[in-house]
C-alpha cells in the first residue's frame, strides 16, 4: 500500500526524530511511502523510510528541487527512491484535480504548493492512507491542505498533532483496512 506523508519544515528535533521511526515502521510492514522533498518532516520521514529498506516515491515541485539531499539519498539507497518531477501529463492532471477540488464547500487554497503537492501523491500516484504532523500549533496551512485533500477523496487520515505518537497508534492506523 502507498502510504502519502505532508509534514511542516518546521519540527522540534525530537519530532523529527519520531518521523524517522514512522518511516521505519511504514518499511518494515511493507508499505511504500510518497511524500515530497522538502527539509524538515519529508527528509525525516523518507530517510527512515530508506534506512529500514522501504522504497519513497517522491515528489519535487521541479526536476531540481532539494536535488543534493535526494542524490545524496538515491547514493545511500540505490533502487529505492524514485524522485518525480513533474511531467505535462501530470501537470494537466493536477490542474484539472485541483479545479474540481476548489468547487467543494470548504475550499483550497489553489496556490499553495502543498496542496499541488497532495494532488499528486493523492491523485496522480494514489496514496491509500495519509500521515500529516502540521507544525505551528497545528495551523500548518500547507498541511490542513493536504489532509483536506485526502478527506474530500475519503482517504483515512492520521492528523499527529497535539497526539501522543506510539508504535501502536501508528501501526493501528497503517494495518487497518
Amino acid at each position: 500500500m502507498i502510504i502519502g506523508f505532508s509534514g511542516s519544515r518546521t519540527l522540534e528535533d525530537r519530532q523529527l526524530r519520531i518521523l524517522g521511526n514512522i518511516g521505519k515502521l511504514i518499511a518494515d510492514l511493507g508499505h511504500e511511502l510518497s511524500c515530497g522533498a522538502a527539509c524538515g518532516a519529508d527528509q525525516a520521514i523518507a530517510a527512515g523510510c530508506l534506512g529500514q529498506g522501504g522504497s519513497v516515491l517522491l515528489w519535487l515541485p521541479w526536476r531540481r528541487y532539494e536535488r543534493p539531499w535526494y542524490r545524496k539519498m538515491g547514493d545511500l539507497h540505490p533502487g529505492r527512491i524514485f524522485p518525480l518531477a513533474l511531467s505535462r501529463a501530470h501537470v494537466k492532471l493536477q490542474k484539472a484535480a485541483a479545479a474540481s477540488l476548489r468547487m467543494l464547500p470548504n475550499g483550497f487554497e489553489s496556490d499553495n504548493a502543498r496542496m499541488h503537492q497532495s494532488c499528486n501523491y493523492l491523485i496522480v500516484q494514489p496514496a491509500w492512507k495519509l500521515v500529516a504532523w502540521p507544525g505551528h500549533a497545528g495551523k500548518g496551512g500547507g498541511v490542513r491542505q493536504a489532509i483536506r485533500v485526502a478527506q474530500s477523496l475519503d482517504r483515512p487520515v492520521l492528523d499527529l498533532f497535539g497526539q501522543m505518537v506510539t508504535q501502536r497508534l501508528i501501526e493501528e492506523f497503517l494495518d487497518a483496512e
